[in-house]
This record gives structure tokens, sequence and C-alpha cells, in this order.
């Protein structure tokens, strides 16, 4: 019983991961994140309504931690 729930569980989390719509993109990692040009961290970027990219203003650069 508890292997059924141990793989059922399982099955959710990777049908979850695989759920995602693809209008999002990562923006840096939790340890190295990326921040805004206003300082605040950004963890992800969402597309336009065009489904585009342009535009999308995070950088590492804007974070105040960020040395090159």
């Amino acid at each position: 019983m508890k292997l059924g729930f141990v793989v059922a569980a399982l099955a959710a989390v990777l049908v979850a991961g695989c759920a995602s719509s693809g209008e999002t993109r990562k923006a840096g990692t939790f340890l190295d994140p990326w921040c805004a040009p206003d300082g605040s961290v950004v963890y992800t970027q969402y597309a336009n309504s065009k489904g585009e990219f342009d535009g999308a203003k995070a950088s590492p650069e804007y974070c105040p931690w960020y040395k090159k």
C-alpha cells in the first residue's frame, strides 16, 4: 500500500512538471537571481500577449550585489 502511494505521488509530480504552458522563462537561479531595473529580485519572466519576451528587463546587472 505504501509503495502504491509513493508511485502515485511521483506520477503526480511528473505530470505537474510537464504541464507548463511554455510562456515563462527562468531568470537566474535561487542562489543567483536576476533583478528588475528597480532592484527587486526576479525568478520568472513572463511573455507578452504575443508570446514574445521582447522588453524583458531582468538582468544580473540590476542586482546591487552583482559585480562585473
